[in-house]
């Protein structure tokens, strides 16, 4: 027989499990526009403008993934030069979400 202490513990864990299953990330491939990037407090911070029409949103700033601040610093600072679109791995809902990728985009002529 199991007791009723062992029974409710099992509940809250399973309610526990179904809503951090439930607010899981949402990210999704963003197509943007780099308005600021660089450095900051050992973090390497990137503003992007969503390309898309309409916008899901105008100037939202990302956290390059770490150990990959370096390179993803580069590409958005080589797209901001450029006045190139990236194409970035993100969760676009949340306010400082970690850029997963980033790649740049060909300009069309």
């Amino acid at each position: 027989m199991r007791s009723p202490g062992r029974i409710g513990s099992i509940v809250i864990l399973s309610l526990l499990l179904l809503f951090v299953a439930s607010t899981q990330a949402a990210e999704r491939w963003v197509n943007g526009y780099v308005t600021y990037a660089g450095p900051g407090w050992g973090t390497v911070y990137i503003t992007l403008k969503d390309a898309s029409n309409p916008e899901s949103f105008t100037a939202k700033w990302f956290i390059a993934q770490p150990g990959q601040e370096r390179e993803m610093l580069a590409t958005a600072l080589t797209a901001l030069a450029n006045g190139n679109m990236v194409v970035c791995y993100v969760d676009a809902d949340v306010v400082y979400s970690y850029i997963r990728a980033i790649y740049i985009a060909k300009q069309t002529q």
